[in-house]
């Protein structure tokens, strides 16, 4: 799993999706494009992704400052615990 966090002003959080076969090609492609479009809405999600990984969040002093940090924190843990993300090894 390639993971990458880094401490600064920001924090950016990057996850690949595990990619079985062909049939999961295809809807984590569809599923992160539609994800992709929509981006402003989530405020966190970086509408393109980090080269090498399938998604990307981007957290900024003004995220943690103007939103909950917990509920912030407890949105990303979900979103990567959903059965559709699981990372793979």
């Amino acid at each position: 799993m390639q993971q990458s966090i880094g401490i600064s002003p920001t924090v950016m959080f990057e996850n690949m999706v595990k990619q079985a076969d062909e049939l999961e090609n295809i809807l984590t492609k569809k599923f992160l494009r539609f994800l992709s479009m929509r981006a402003e809405a989530f405020q966190v999600l970086r509408r393109k992704p980090v080269q090498g990984y399938d998604i990307s969040f981007l957290i900024t002093n003004y995220h943690c400052e103007e939103m909950q940090k917990h509920k912030l924190i407890d949105f990303i843990v979900q979103f990567m615990e959903a059965e559709f993300l699981q990372p793979y090894y």
